[in-house]
Protein backbone atom coordinates (compact mmCIF):
# COMPACT_ATOMS: atom_id res chain seq x y z
CA UNK A 1 0.00 0.00 0.00
CA UNK A 2 1.82 3.25 -0.78
CA UNK A 3 2.12 5.90 1.99
CA UNK A 4 2.60 9.70 2.01
CA UNK A 5 6.63 8.94 2.46
CA UNK A 6 6.70 6.95 -1.10
CA UNK A 7 5.24 9.36 -3.00
CA UNK A 8 7.19 12.25 -3.92
CA UNK A 9 6.24 15.73 -2.86
CA UNK A 10 5.26 16.84 -6.70
CA UNK A 11 2.23 14.94 -6.49
CA UNK A 12 0.88 15.85 -3.17
CA UNK A 13 1.54 19.61 -4.04
CA UNK A 14 -0.16 19.01 -7.32
CA UNK A 15 -2.72 17.45 -5.34
CA UNK A 16 -3.25 20.26 -2.95
CA UNK A 17 -3.37 22.86 -5.47
CA UNK A 18 -6.41 21.13 -7.48
CA UNK A 19 -8.44 20.96 -4.33
CA UNK A 20 -8.02 23.88 -3.70
CA UNK A 21 -8.50 25.59 -6.99
CA UNK A 22 -11.68 22.95 -6.81
CA UNK A 23 -12.69 24.86 -3.15
CA UNK A 24 -12.17 27.85 -4.81
CA UNK A 25 -14.29 27.27 -7.95
CA UNK A 26 -17.20 25.71 -6.21
CA UNK A 27 -17.57 28.96 -3.64
CA UNK A 28 -17.28 30.84 -7.09
CA UNK A 29 -20.21 29.01 -8.85
CA UNK A 30 -22.12 28.81 -5.33
CA UNK A 31 -22.80 32.98 -5.24
CA UNK A 32 -24.36 32.46 -8.41
CA UNK A 33 -26.40 29.35 -7.50
CA UNK A 34 -24.85 26.69 -7.79
CA UNK A 35 -24.96 23.76 -5.13
CA UNK A 36 -23.05 20.96 -6.65
CA UNK A 37 -19.24 19.57 -6.37
CA UNK A 38 -18.72 18.25 -8.97
CA UNK A 39 -15.09 20.61 -9.17
CA UNK A 40 -14.30 18.95 -5.99
CA UNK A 41 -14.74 15.41 -7.86
CA UNK A 42 -12.36 16.76 -10.43
CA UNK A 43 -9.95 17.60 -8.17
CA UNK A 44 -9.70 13.94 -6.55
CA UNK A 45 -9.54 12.39 -10.31
CA UNK A 46 -6.92 14.70 -11.41
CA UNK A 47 -4.95 14.10 -7.76
CA UNK A 48 -5.30 10.10 -7.92
CA UNK A 49 -4.77 9.91 -12.22
CA UNK A 50 -1.51 12.01 -11.29
CA UNK A 51 -0.17 10.61 -7.90
CA UNK A 52 -2.13 7.67 -7.12
CA UNK A 53 -3.71 6.21 -4.19
CA UNK A 54 -1.48 8.56 -2.07
CA UNK A 55 -2.25 11.85 -3.58
CA UNK A 56 -5.48 10.98 -4.44
CA UNK A 57 -6.46 9.80 -0.77
CA UNK A 58 -5.48 13.34 0.18
CA UNK A 59 -7.69 15.13 -2.05
CA UNK A 60 -10.24 12.92 -1.16
CA UNK A 61 -10.40 13.97 2.45
CA UNK A 62 -9.64 17.56 1.88
CA UNK A 63 -12.51 17.55 -0.59
CA UNK A 64 -15.03 15.77 1.82
CA UNK A 65 -13.80 18.17 4.46
CA UNK A 66 -14.51 21.37 2.65
CA UNK A 67 -17.72 20.17 1.21
CA UNK A 68 -19.37 19.43 4.51
CA UNK A 69 -17.87 21.81 6.40
CA UNK A 70 -17.55 25.11 4.26
CA UNK A 71 -20.43 24.37 2.36
CA UNK A 72 -23.31 22.67 3.97
CA UNK A 73 -26.34 21.54 2.80
CA UNK A 74 -29.56 22.83 5.06
CA UNK A 75 -32.35 20.51 3.50
CA UNK A 76 -33.51 16.77 4.50
CA UNK A 77 -31.58 13.25 3.96
CA UNK A 78 -28.34 15.62 4.23
CA UNK A 79 -26.26 12.82 6.28
CA UNK A 80 -27.55 10.24 3.97
CA UNK A 81 -26.32 12.59 0.90
CA UNK A 82 -22.78 13.19 1.94
CA UNK A 83 -22.62 9.96 3.04
CA UNK A 84 -23.10 9.04 -1.14
CA UNK A 85 -21.02 12.01 -2.00
CA UNK A 86 -18.33 10.74 0.04
CA UNK A 87 -18.55 7.36 -1.37
CA UNK A 88 -19.43 8.36 -5.20
CA UNK A 89 -15.60 10.18 -4.18
CA UNK A 90 -14.21 7.22 -2.65
CA UNK A 91 -15.38 5.12 -5.85
CA UNK A 92 -13.79 7.16 -8.09
CA UNK A 93 -10.19 8.10 -6.29
CA UNK A 94 -9.59 4.43 -6.05
CA UNK A 95 -10.86 3.89 -9.61
CA UNK A 96 -8.50 6.75 -10.72
CA UNK A 97 -5.61 5.14 -8.29
CA UNK A 98 -6.09 2.25 -10.09
CA UNK A 99 -5.58 3.53 -13.76
CA UNK A 100 -2.86 5.66 -12.52
CA UNK A 101 -0.30 2.67 -11.34
CA UNK A 102 -1.26 0.14 -14.62
CA UNK A 103 0.07 3.29 -16.75
CA UNK A 104 2.80 3.78 -14.64
CA UNK A 105 3.42 0.55 -14.55
CA UNK A 106 3.07 0.01 -18.23
CA UNK A 107 5.24 3.09 -18.68
CA UNK A 108 7.92 1.58 -16.88
CA UNK A 109 8.08 -2.14 -18.32
CA UNK A 110 7.96 -0.12 -21.67
CA UNK A 111 11.13 2.26 -20.60
CA UNK A 112 12.88 -1.31 -19.46
CA UNK A 113 11.88 -2.74 -22.72
CA UNK A 114 13.06 -0.01 -24.91
CA UNK A 115 16.61 0.55 -22.65
CA UNK A 116 16.65 -3.45 -22.76
CA UNK A 117 16.15 -3.05 -27.02
CA UNK A 118 18.86 0.02 -27.24
CA UNK A 119 21.39 -1.70 -24.93
CA UNK A 120 21.09 -4.91 -27.22
CA UNK A 121 21.35 -2.53 -30.38
CA UNK A 122 24.73 -0.94 -29.62
CA UNK A 123 26.27 -4.33 -28.40
CA UNK A 124 25.25 -6.06 -31.39
CA UNK A 125 26.85 -2.80 -33.69
CA UNK A 126 29.86 -3.07 -31.83
CA UNK A 127 30.02 -7.05 -32.10
CA UNK A 128 29.37 -6.24 -35.44
CA UNK A 129 32.10 -3.19 -36.00
CA UNK A 130 35.24 -5.66 -34.14
CA UNK A 131 34.16 -8.49 -36.79
CA UNK A 132 34.40 -6.24 -39.68
CA UNK A 133 37.29 -5.30 -38.35
CA UNK A 134 38.94 -8.44 -37.54
CA UNK A 135 37.95 -9.80 -41.39
CA UNK A 136 39.36 -6.22 -42.87
CA UNK A 137 42.78 -7.43 -41.01
CA UNK A 138 42.69 -11.02 -41.84
CA UNK A 139 41.94 -10.41 -45.45
CA UNK A 140 44.60 -8.32 -46.00
CA UNK A 141 47.41 -10.24 -43.65
CA UNK A 142 46.69 -13.25 -46.17
CA UNK A 143 46.75 -11.15 -49.09
CA UNK A 144 50.02 -10.10 -48.58
CA UNK A 145 51.93 -13.47 -48.87
CA UNK A 146 50.14 -14.50 -51.85
CA UNK A 147 51.46 -11.68 -53.81
CA UNK A 148 54.81 -13.28 -54.53
CA UNK A 149 54.05 -16.82 -54.88
CA UNK A 150 52.04 -15.36 -57.68
CA UNK A 151 54.97 -13.41 -59.21
CA UNK A 152 56.93 -16.03 -58.68
CA UNK A 153 54.83 -18.80 -60.59
CA UNK A 154 54.25 -16.38 -62.85
CA UNK A 155 57.99 -16.13 -63.30
CA UNK A 156 58.65 -20.23 -63.35
CA UNK A 157 56.07 -20.20 -65.98
CA UNK A 158 57.50 -18.12 -68.93
CA UNK A 159 60.79 -19.97 -67.75
CA UNK A 160 61.62 -21.91 -71.22
CA UNK A 161 63.67 -24.16 -69.04
CA UNK A 162 60.95 -25.87 -67.22
CA UNK A 163 59.34 -28.62 -68.24
CA UNK A 164 55.69 -29.45 -69.83
CA UNK A 165 54.76 -31.93 -66.59
CA UNK A 166 55.91 -28.85 -64.20
CA UNK A 167 54.26 -26.10 -65.90
CA UNK A 168 51.32 -27.97 -66.16
CA UNK A 169 51.51 -28.09 -61.82
CA UNK A 170 52.98 -24.60 -62.04
CA UNK A 171 49.69 -23.41 -64.00
CA UNK A 172 47.44 -25.71 -61.53
CA UNK A 173 48.86 -23.59 -58.79
CA UNK A 174 48.67 -20.41 -59.91
CA UNK A 175 45.00 -20.98 -60.75
CA UNK A 176 44.04 -21.84 -57.11
CA UNK A 177 46.28 -19.36 -55.74
CA UNK A 178 44.46 -16.61 -58.31
CA UNK A 179 41.27 -18.41 -56.75
CA UNK A 180 42.51 -17.85 -53.14
CA UNK A 181 43.21 -14.04 -53.53
CA UNK A 182 40.04 -13.58 -55.02
CA UNK A 183 38.42 -14.75 -52.22
CA UNK A 184 40.05 -12.66 -49.70
CA UNK A 185 39.99 -9.63 -52.01
CA UNK A 186 36.27 -10.38 -51.83
CA UNK A 187 36.73 -10.05 -48.34
CA UNK A 188 38.39 -6.97 -48.05
CA UNK A 189 35.00 -5.41 -50.33
CA UNK A 190 32.60 -6.81 -47.84
CA UNK A 191 34.55 -4.61 -44.95
CA UNK A 192 35.09 -1.55 -47.07
CA UNK A 193 31.14 -2.08 -47.93
CA UNK A 194 30.20 -2.70 -44.22
CA UNK A 195 32.35 0.82 -43.30
CA UNK A 196 30.79 2.93 -46.22
CA UNK A 197 34.85 3.32 -47.38
CA UNK A 198 33.93 0.94 -51.07
CA UNK A 199 35.98 3.57 -53.34
CA UNK A 200 34.56 4.67 -56.87
CA UNK A 201 36.40 6.77 -59.23
CA UNK A 202 33.27 8.28 -61.55
CA UNK A 203 34.12 8.50 -64.91
CA UNK A 204 31.84 8.56 -68.02
CA UNK A 205 32.14 5.55 -70.14
CA UNK A 206 30.48 2.97 -72.28
CA UNK A 207 28.79 0.44 -70.17
CA UNK A 208 29.80 -2.13 -73.01
CA UNK A 209 33.08 -1.65 -72.50
CA UNK A 210 33.40 -2.89 -68.64
CA UNK A 211 30.93 -5.94 -70.31
CA UNK A 212 33.08 -6.72 -72.74
CA UNK A 213 36.29 -7.05 -70.59
CA UNK A 214 34.49 -9.20 -67.91
CA UNK A 215 33.41 -11.50 -70.83
CA UNK A 216 36.77 -11.67 -72.29
CA UNK A 217 38.52 -12.85 -68.85
CA UNK A 218 36.06 -15.25 -68.49
CA UNK A 219 36.16 -16.85 -72.21
CA UNK A 220 39.01 -19.78 -70.64
CA UNK A 221 36.40 -20.44 -68.61
CA UNK A 222 33.45 -20.93 -71.13
CA UNK A 223 35.63 -23.24 -73.44
CA UNK A 224 36.79 -25.39 -70.46
CA UNK A 225 32.79 -25.90 -70.13
CA UNK A 226 31.84 -25.84 -73.72
CA UNK A 227 29.38 -23.15 -73.15
CA UNK A 228 27.75 -21.32 -75.76
CA UNK A 229 27.91 -17.71 -75.23
CA UNK A 230 25.26 -15.26 -76.92
CA UNK A 231 25.91 -11.68 -77.18
CA UNK A 232 23.16 -8.98 -78.13
CA UNK A 233 24.39 -5.51 -76.94
CA UNK A 234 21.15 -3.53 -78.28
CA UNK A 235 21.52 -0.88 -75.66
CA UNK A 236 21.26 2.62 -78.00
CA UNK A 237 22.13 4.89 -74.86
CA UNK A 238 24.72 3.14 -72.84
CA UNK A 239 26.99 5.60 -71.77
CA UNK A 240 27.15 6.04 -67.67
CA UNK A 241 28.90 7.28 -65.26
CA UNK A 242 30.66 4.41 -63.08
CA UNK A 243 34.05 3.13 -62.18
CA UNK A 244 35.04 0.89 -65.18
CA UNK A 245 37.24 -1.56 -63.13
CA UNK A 246 34.04 -2.45 -59.96
CA UNK A 247 31.55 -2.50 -62.97
CA UNK A 248 33.88 -5.30 -64.66
CA UNK A 249 33.87 -7.14 -61.23
CA UNK A 250 30.20 -6.71 -60.99
CA UNK A 251 29.44 -8.57 -64.74
CA UNK A 252 32.55 -10.50 -64.08
CA UNK A 253 31.42 -11.69 -61.05
CA UNK A 254 27.80 -12.48 -62.47
CA UNK A 255 29.34 -14.21 -65.86
CA UNK A 256 31.86 -16.94 -62.65
CA UNK A 257 27.92 -17.46 -61.26
CA UNK A 258 26.38 -18.40 -64.63
CA UNK A 259 29.65 -20.38 -65.90
CA UNK A 260 29.35 -22.39 -62.21
CA UNK A 261 26.22 -23.43 -62.30
CA UNK A 262 25.46 -23.85 -65.85
CA UNK A 263 26.00 -27.64 -67.18
CA UNK A 264 28.59 -28.35 -69.26
CA UNK A 265 27.57 -27.82 -73.04
CA UNK A 266 24.90 -25.24 -71.97
CA UNK A 267 24.74 -21.30 -72.62
CA UNK A 268 24.64 -18.01 -71.37
CA UNK A 269 23.43 -15.04 -72.88
CA UNK A 270 24.84 -11.52 -72.22
CA UNK A 271 22.41 -8.66 -73.80
CA UNK A 272 22.56 -4.77 -73.13
CA UNK A 273 18.87 -2.99 -73.83
CA UNK A 274 17.41 0.21 -72.98
CA UNK A 275 14.39 1.17 -70.82
CA UNK A 276 13.66 4.60 -70.54
CA UNK A 277 16.56 6.52 -68.98
CA UNK A 278 18.43 3.46 -68.20
CA UNK A 279 20.30 1.07 -69.48
CA UNK A 280 20.13 -2.73 -68.06
CA UNK A 281 22.74 -5.25 -68.69
CA UNK A 282 21.48 -8.92 -68.35
CA UNK A 283 23.53 -12.17 -68.06
CA UNK A 284 21.45 -15.65 -68.36
CA UNK A 285 21.57 -19.08 -68.46
CA UNK A 286 20.09 -22.08 -68.44
CA UNK A 287 21.99 -23.35 -65.68
CA UNK A 288 20.75 -24.70 -62.22
CA UNK A 289 18.26 -22.15 -61.47
CA UNK A 290 17.37 -20.73 -58.05
CA UNK A 291 14.24 -21.85 -55.73
CA UNK A 292 11.92 -19.21 -55.34
CA UNK A 293 12.30 -18.40 -51.77
CA UNK A 294 15.68 -18.00 -52.29
CA UNK A 295 15.44 -15.40 -54.58
CA UNK A 296 15.00 -12.71 -51.66
CA UNK A 297 18.16 -13.71 -49.82
CA UNK A 298 21.17 -14.46 -52.51
CA UNK A 299 22.33 -10.71 -52.35
CA UNK A 300 22.70 -11.25 -48.49
CA UNK A 301 26.80 -11.97 -47.87
CA UNK A 302 27.91 -15.08 -47.11
CA UNK A 303 24.54 -16.76 -48.36
CA UNK A 304 25.29 -19.87 -50.85
CA UNK A 305 21.31 -21.55 -50.21
CA UNK A 306 21.54 -25.55 -48.95
CA UNK A 307 24.39 -27.27 -47.68
CA UNK A 308 24.79 -28.93 -51.26
CA UNK A 309 25.84 -26.47 -53.40
CA UNK A 310 28.19 -24.89 -50.69
CA UNK A 311 29.98 -28.91 -51.10
CA UNK A 312 29.35 -29.11 -54.74
CA UNK A 313 30.30 -25.26 -55.61
CA UNK A 314 32.13 -24.00 -53.01
CA UNK A 315 32.80 -20.30 -52.49
CA UNK A 316 31.73 -17.92 -49.65
CA UNK A 317 29.05 -16.42 -51.36
CA UNK A 318 30.02 -12.75 -51.12
CA UNK A 319 30.12 -12.46 -54.71
CA UNK A 320 26.37 -11.14 -55.18
CA UNK A 321 26.99 -9.30 -52.12
CA UNK A 322 29.56 -7.23 -53.77
CA UNK A 323 27.41 -6.74 -57.18
CA UNK A 324 24.83 -5.35 -55.19
CA UNK A 325 27.10 -3.15 -53.13
CA UNK A 326 28.26 -1.56 -55.92
CA UNK A 327 25.22 -1.45 -58.24
CA UNK A 328 23.98 0.48 -55.32
CA UNK A 329 27.05 2.92 -55.24
CA UNK A 330 26.66 3.79 -59.03
CA UNK A 331 22.84 4.64 -58.22
CA UNK A 332 21.47 1.38 -59.90
CA UNK A 333 19.77 -1.56 -58.77
CA UNK A 334 20.43 -5.73 -59.45
CA UNK A 335 17.91 -8.30 -59.40
CA UNK A 336 17.50 -12.12 -59.88
CA UNK A 337 14.82 -14.03 -61.50
CA UNK A 338 14.55 -17.60 -61.98
CA UNK A 339 11.75 -20.12 -62.81
CA UNK A 340 12.71 -22.92 -60.22
CA UNK A 341 15.39 -25.11 -59.78
CA UNK A 342 17.12 -26.76 -63.17
CA UNK A 343 14.87 -23.31 -65.41
CA UNK A 344 18.07 -21.08 -65.24
CA UNK A 345 18.41 -17.62 -63.80
CA UNK A 346 18.43 -14.11 -65.00
CA UNK A 347 20.64 -11.38 -63.52
CA UNK A 348 19.60 -7.40 -64.75
CA UNK A 349 21.60 -4.67 -63.71
CA UNK A 350 20.25 -1.73 -64.51
CA UNK A 351 21.86 1.79 -64.09
CA UNK A 352 21.32 5.52 -65.02
CA UNK A 353 22.15 6.78 -68.89
CA UNK A 354 24.41 9.71 -67.97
Amino acid sequence: MPTICSHGLREYLVSLLATVAASILVFALGRVGYTGNSPLLGAVVISAWYGGLGPGGVSLVLSSVIAYRLFPRHDAGTDQIDLLRTAVFTVVALIASALHFVTRRARELAEKSRDAAERARLAAEASNAAKTRFLAMVSHELRTPLSPVLMAVAAAESDPVVAGRVQRELETIRRNVALQVRLIDDLLDIAKVAHGKLPLNLVKLNLHDPLAAAINSCSGELQEKKLSLRQDFAAGKHCVYGDADRLQQVFWNLLRNAIKFTPEGGWIAVRTFNESDRVIAEVADNGRGIEKHRLGTIFTAFEQGDEEVTRRFGGLGLGLSICSALVNAHDGTISAHSDGPAKGAIFAVQLPVS
